[in-house]
């Protein structure tokens, strides 16, 4: 069994995006925009930042929805439903809830199993300090980059918590360069070594729970 994942494209696509906003060429960077939304739903984000830094080019913006449109023609056309692949989230235990939720629901889960446990409550304490310091890069963020960045940094932060689940969110934590930039603007040498030395044993502690069939994406 395979799967093929849409982060290394979005990733792409999106800095592309934002490379031709940052050089002047909006529709250039609209095309991308609307390849964003096309490859993710979260794409939107980067169309709305788009908005925020070229607030007067707002027909030239809107037509990176066209893809967007067009999914949703087809979904009608095919399911008579434009929303349905909304509503099939719920085969993965999703569904429409307030953003906090799930971050709550996550809290109350480790309170209750404890935290330093192989398999799924590993899995959710991860999923909640990668969001927590989700929320931490948005402050710098806000304070370091640019708006665009950081309302992109927001709503690609806040809008998978609206599934009511926190699952997979490392992997979509990935894609939002503008953490990379963050993590680029740390000096101290000692918070380099740290960090450093935090991934390789994360990524070390997730290669061995996927070996033994656990779920780590």
């Amino acid at each position: 069994m395979g799967a093929v994942y849409s982060e290394s494209l979005f990733l792409a696509v999106t800095v592309a995006s934002f490379y031709f906003l940052r050089t002047g060429r909006v529709k250039l960077g609209s095309i991308f925009a609307g390849a964003a939304i096309a490859t993710r739903l979260v794409g939107i984000a980067t169309w709305v930042s788009l908005l925020v830094e070229h607030p007067r080019k707002t027909l030239i913006i809107l037509l990176a929805l066209i893809p967007f449109a067009l999914y949703l023609l087809y979904q009608e056309a095919l399911f008579q439903n434009p929303f349905g692949f909304l509503t099939n989230e719920s085969g993965w235990n999703r569904h429409f809830t307030l953003p906090w939720e799930p971050v709550l629901s996550a809290g109350s889960y480790l309170y209750s199993a404890g935290i330093f446990q192989i398999g799924n409550a590993a899995r959710v304490l991860v999923e909640l300090a990668f969001f927590l310091g989700g929320l931490a890069g948005l402050w710098f963020s806000w304070h370091k980059l640019r708006p665009s960045y950081t309302i992109f940094l927001g709503l690609s932060l806040i809008l998978p918590a609206f599934s009511g689940t926190l699952i997979a969110l490392p992997r979509y934590i990935l894609v939002i360069f503008p953490v990379f930039i963050l993590l680029g603007l740390i000096e101290n040498e000692i918070l380099q070594k740290i960090g450093t030395v935090f991934f390789i044993l994360l990524l070390s502690a997730y290669t061995m729970l996927f070996m033994n069939w656990y779920w780590v994406t």
